[in-house]
């Protein structure tokens, strides 16, 4: 059922791929049963279409043959079935972060902080005040992560040269880019002059 940090919550089935999401088990059915989803005549059904009458039923593109892998193959999808429940209730997908399932920026921000950053005591930061491009732009440098010439490299990226291309004397990087370039530095003291 978990898809990332979203979990699907299965009513009325009529808004839920029957093969295609997690639904029922740990994978897709079109995953763990590749046998019976081939077989299958619609293979973008919802739930509900294979819930007929109180029972499961389908429309196979051939007959499944007794003994083959693939009867076996249905048989383990319907133990796996058997105890599935509906209701009227539409599907919905739930934040698995927070308790009332809705999904919400800062929660989202609270687990990037205490789960994925953990590197440092460094907290994500965003100023208000400025684009948000240019807050994504200063949490990527704070991180080393913008695609400079080194960055590049180190991703087994072919360039030609990993020399910063204004001055022709370093190596790329993100500090030298920012804070150590000539021109970098000339840039920073008009600005400060200017503010």
């Amino acid at each position: 059922m978990p898809l990332g940090s979203m979990v699907l919550q299965v009513g009325n089935g009529r808004n839920v791929s029957f093969w295609n999401y997690i639904w029922v088990g740990e994978h897709r059915l079109r995953d763990k049963f590749p046998r019976l989803f081939d077989m299958e005549s619609n293979k973008e059904c919802s739930i509900d279409e294979h819930w007929v009458q109180d029972q499961w039923a389908w429309t196979w593109n051939r007959i499944i043959r007794s003994g083959s892998r693939t009867e076996h193959q249905l048989g383990e999808m319907l133990c796996m079935l058997m105890n599935v429940n509906f209701s009227d209730t539409e599907d919905k997908w739930k934040w698995v972060f927070k308790l009332d399932g809705l999904f919400s920026v800062p929660s989202a921000k609270k687990i990037i902080d205490s789960s994925l950053l953990t590197t440092g005591n460094i907290v994500t930061r965003w100023c208000r005040n400025v684009p948000i491009k240019v807050n994504i732009m200063m949490w990527r440098l704070m991180w080393d992560r913008l695609p400079t010439r080194m960055n590049l490299v180190d991703k087994d990226i072919d360039i030609p040269s990993v020399l910063c291309p204004i001055c022709n004397n370093e190596f790329e990087s993100s500090d030298h880019v920012f804070f150590e370039c000539d021109t970098a530095v000339q840039l920073w003291r008009r600005v400060s002059r200017w503010c």
